[in-house]
């Protein structure tokens, strides 16, 4: 797999939020990309998580 992306909190959030109008798309591009998350980004993925998705999604 040489398709690299670097995935940005939005992508996260809506590859993980089945009600993301953007989720069947981004689930593509995950799928063909190898994927790469910033470090920096994890926090904030954490924070949304948990407010927007649940203890259930953040575990």
């Amino acid at each position: 797999m040489d398709r690299k992306i670097i995935a940005d909190t939005s992508g996260i959030i809506a590859f993980l939020d089945r009600d993301d109008q953007y989720h069947s798309s981004v689930v593509k591009i995950f799928q063909q990309y190898k994927i790469y998350v910033p470090v920096t980004v994890l926090p904030e993925v954490d924070y949304l998580v948990t407010k927007y998705l649940g203890e259930n999604a953040h575990l």
